[in-house]
């Protein structure tokens, strides 16, 4: 029934012993659904996921425009220890865990910080999604329901050595952004945002050389406060390839960026010439990321 109920907390040990304690009473954690975003407005707030795709997933909690949330993920429905990872900066909070290698298993998010009963959106990411180099991934984000997009995370492989190229384009009035993760062991990893290996926002391109073959967590999310609409492109490749000043070089992917640095104030060409009856096209721009600046085709 509703009622007060009382509460006792005392010392069991004879000779009155001293210790601490921590006591904290909330309601049992609220499932979330994977991909679908939810509004709130109580916090603090513990919440259940249950993960079983092996690939990385990503919680995230918007504030309210005047407000600020943090989250945390501990291993304990209660919350009882440390958390596995927390996020505690300002706008979009998250954290994400890697699980190729994490166990399976139900894992408990907490929203805290800020007012009581100031309005929030969480979205918990657990799909299965894969991203192939070379190929653009388009999205839209904003709302605080449904599909809204709040974060999107998505396993890439990237092998060992090689250059990557990321580049994210967005319009409209969210500030989305990117980020790349990575699991610096085989072990259990989970992280907060501001442990990304890079963010970057739109129209920020970034060079990145992968430390190891490995699944590499790409996040993007809306970082704007109550969660408005915006669209996107997010490109990621190989780096272009440097090419050397008169020499031939082969080359079979169906599309490869190439650079060359020109020094020489004299006129300079470049050329593609193809196999057999296949055609090939040749365009020049003058950035890395093919996205405006075209300067001949």
């Amino acid at each position: 029934t509703t009622d007060w109920y009382g509460v006792v907390v005392f010392n069991n040990s004879p000779g009155a012993p001293s210790g601490s304690y921590v006591l904290r009473v909330s309601e049992p954690p609220v499932p979330l659904a994977s991909a679908v975003c939810q509004s709130w407005n109580t916090s603090p707030r513990m919440f259940s996921v249950a993960q079983t795709n092996t690939y990385w997933t990503g919680v995230a909690v918007n504030p309210i425009s005047y407000d600020d949330k943090d989250i945390s993920v501990y291993g304990d429905p209660g919350g009882a220890g440390a958390p596995l990872a927390s996020s505690t900066g300002n706008l979009t909070d998250f954290v994400v865990g890697d699980f190729n290698h994490n166990a399976p298993g139900t894992y408990y998010p907490r929203v805290s910080y800020g007012g009581a009963s100031a309005a929030y959106v969480t979205e918990w990411e657990g799909g299965a999604d894969v991203i192939t180099v070379g190929v653009d991934v388009n999205g839209s984000v904003g709302g605080g329901s449904g599909n809204c997009g709040l974060i999107q995370v998505s396993d890439v492989y990237l092998t060992g050595g090689q250059d990557y190229r990321f580049y994210l384009q967005s319009s409209g009035g969210a500030d989305i952004r990117m980020s790349l993760f990575r699991n610096p062991s085989n072990g259990t990893y989970w992280a907060g945002r501001t442990a990304a290996e890079f963010e970057v926002g739109s129209a920020d391109g970034r060079t990145y050389t992968a430390p190891v073959s490995d699944w590499y967590g790409v996040v993007v999310f809306n970082n704007s406060p109550d969660a408005p609409a915006g669209d996107y492109i997010m490109h990621v490749r190989e780096a272009a390839i440097a090419l050397a000043d008169g020499v031939c070089q082969t080359s079979s992917p169906s599309s490869q960026w190439f650079s060359f640095t020109q020094a020489a104030p004299y006129w300079s060409v470049i050329a593609v010439n193809p196999i057999g009856t296949e055609s090939k096209a040749l365009a020049v721009y003058d950035n890395p990321d093919g996205l405006q600046g075209l300067l001949a085709f």
